[in-house]
């Protein structure tokens, strides 16, 4: 008997995982084609019932995992063994991985915050959850270039431990394309959900995005360059 129900458990464990490489692409698609569909899907969703919510697509919290979490336990920058080649981006995960995932949930968490504080009601942790949620789907796409992001900023770190190999002008128009396309994206977005949140104007809405944008933005920066020192020392 007890065989038989570990055999269900896996098949239903497996088929899971099945519908999770479907809905993936799926919501993937439709966050980027349609970020305007972020706030009034998760709260529509949220009246529902727990285990009747995010039936199609996937949840937030697991999207946020699969693009902006998994990507960094599966490849890490390796610096162990190269001379004067650029660093391989194989190399398995280490110490890293909790650095990393602590790093990025800070922004989603950030955003958050942001906005109940906007909405003018307490910072408490059930309060914020919907809204944890609806910044999940946004930042998920963001945590995702940010692997390459990464390992930029560690390219360019190992610069000032004694590896001159490289210079920052290597990798420049590509650093600058990243923090176009992320800052873009983020400032529309939140836009949107602000104006949906908040009950106010465009304009306003994006005179808004755009101010807390730059300070999440300034300390991304700030916590990818001591993040790479850390990377590189550890």
């Amino acid at each position: 008997m007890d065989f038989v129900n570990i055999l269900h458990s896996f098949e239903d464990a497996l088929y899971e995982v099945v519908m999770w490489v479907v809905l993936l692409p799926k919501t993937l698609v439709r966050v980027l084609a349609r970020p305007g569909w972020i706030q009034p899907y998760v709260s529509a969703e949220w009246e529902k019932k727990p285990d009747q919510r995010f039936q199609g697509y996937l949840s937030p919290m697991l999207f946020w995992f699969l693009l902006g979490l998994l990507p960094y336990a599966i490849w890490n920058p390796n610096f162990s063994a190269y001379s004067g080649a650029s660093p391989t981006y194989l190399g398995p995960v280490e110490g890293t991985f909790l650095l990393n995932a602590f790093g990025l949930i800070i922004f989603p968490t950030y955003y958050a915050i942001v906005l109940q504080r906007l909405r003018r009601e307490p910072i408490e942790k059930d309060a914020i959850k919907r809204l944890f949620y609806i910044e999940c789907y946004v930042h998920a796409p963001i945590a995702l270039l940010g692997v390459p992001l990464a390992f930029l900023f560690l390219n360019w770190a190992s610069e000032f431990i004694g590896n001159t190999s490289m210079t920052l002008a290597d990798n420049s128009n590509l650093l600058m394309a990243y923090l176009g396309l992320m800052g873009l994206w983020i400032v529309l977005v939140e836009s949107v959900i602000m104006q949906a949140e908040l009950k106010i104007s465009w304009p306003r809405a994006v005179v808004l995005s755009l101010i807390y944008s730059l300070i999440g933005f300034a300390l991304m920066l700030l916590f990818l360059v001591i993040l790479s020192v850390l990377a590189l020392l550890l």
